[in-house]
């Protein structure tokens, strides 16, 4: 026995999918960039101990520059693209207002607050870097 969907349920599952699916492959090329981040630089760190790392941290000179280097820096390399592509969201957006008003203070906030978000994190990296 089989149980038919609605079309307007179909519509929406359909319109939904991909976006939904285009998250995850999002997600998760973040997520390869990331390792690949942590694992390449002056001193190449294989993946396991960057899973130990986090798993059985012993101190060792590898834990220590993924912990307190790469990982943070790699962080903040993300939340600065976060931040970025909103702020350029924001004013791509008040380009497309209908009223066509100079919109250049809306612009100048949007990237203002760009520049908040990173000198928070810098502080959180500076806090956590130096207690």
């Amino acid at each position: 026995m089989s149980r038919s969907v609605p079309s307007s349920t179909r519509g929406l599952l359909s319109s939904l999918t991909f976006p939904v699916a285009g998250l995850i492959v999002g997600l998760l090329i973040l997520l390869g960039c990331l390792i690949f981040s942590v694992s390449f630089g002056a001193a190449d760190i294989p993946l396991h101990q960057i899973l130990t790392a986090f798993i059985q941290f012993d101190g060792s000179r590898e834990h220590l520059i993924i912990q307190t280097v790469r990982l943070p820096r790699s962080l903040l390399a993300i939340l600065v693209g976060a931040a970025m592509s909103t702020a350029g969201g924001a004013s791509q957006f008040g380009k497309k207002t209908k009223k066509r008003k100079n919109n250049s203070r809306g612009i100048i906030a949007n990237y203002g607050g760009t520049i908040r978000i990173l000198s928070i994190a810098e502080k959180i990296v500076a806090v956590k870097k130096y207690g």
